[in-house]
């Protein structure tokens, strides 16, 4: 087994993409060799990925990527398989840019507590979507930052120590538009965040099919792996993951 490839630059993270991309691809054309009760692709798409997204994110904020990255969100022409019409809903205030998608997803992948994606307020993580026949046609990811439990929006202690944070807090999230966020006092005296006299919650929620999932490990990774090439000009990209 070979090393990585660990530069001063950081390419290991490079190199650490480009094998991901070679695993999956040699899994994927010995798929159809295989049982269908033996058949983990799915499962396989989702470690991958979570471990792709998490141990290169510095790398997709580093030049030249993060201009690519910055891209808004569209229908088409899709990048890497992923279409706006594919979230379901989203009360972030930025627009929406592959970055912005890929870091949800990888929340919603490193940091899953489960339960059920359609409630009102839901917990971080991710949870399967069957087709008719019971396979796995895709998964749902959900992000909301500002719910610990499910069904329970985060509140801040009564005292003043617990106001200063709220307001602090409040600072940081932002709300979009004409909206403008207050402090409202819980019957515990506890502090919630609002927008016009409801709890103010950031959610995100994408619902993704497998070719689309495949097609985002396998184009990400390919993205990503451009540096491990000796000449690379920092631009051009190559076809390094089939």
């Amino acid at each position: 087994m070979s090393a990585y490839n660990e530069t001063p630059d950081k390419r290991i993270r490079a190199d650490f993409a480009l094998r991901i991309g070679k695993l999956f691809s040699g899994y994927e054309k010995k798929l159809a060799s295989l049982e269908a009760e033996d058949q983990f692709d799915a499962t396989l798409t989702l470690v991958l990925l979570q471990s792709l997204l998490t141990t290169c994110s510095e790398l997709m904020n580093k030049k030249p990527y993060d201009d690519y990255f910055d891209q808004q969100l569209v229908q088409v022409p899709a990048l890497w398989g992923l279409r706006s019409d594919m979230v379901v809903r989203n009360t972030f205030p930025e627009k929406l840019t592959y970055k912005l998608v890929i870091d949800r997803v990888r929340n919603a992948l490193s940091h899953p507590t489960y339960g059920d994606v359609e409630h009102k307020y839901p917990v971080s993580g991710f949870k399967n979507i069957n087709d008719s026949d019971g396979n796995i046609w895709g998964f749902s990811f959900v992000n909301s930052p500002d719910i610990k439990h499910e069904g329970s929006v985060e509140s801040f202690g009564e005292s003043e120590a617990g106001r200063k944070l709220a307001e602090r807090r409040k600072g940081i999230t932002k709300a979009s538009g004409e909206q403008v966020l207050e402090l409202s006092k819980k019957e515990n005296g506890k502090f919630v965040i609002c927008c016009c006299g409801e709890p103010y919650v950031r959610i995100f929620q994408m619902a993704v099919p497998m070719t689309a999932l495949k097609s985002l490990l396998l184009g990400l990774s390919n993205y990503l792996a451009q540096p491990t090439q000796n000449c690379w000009d920092g631009k051009s990209i190559t076809q390094l993951v089939a």
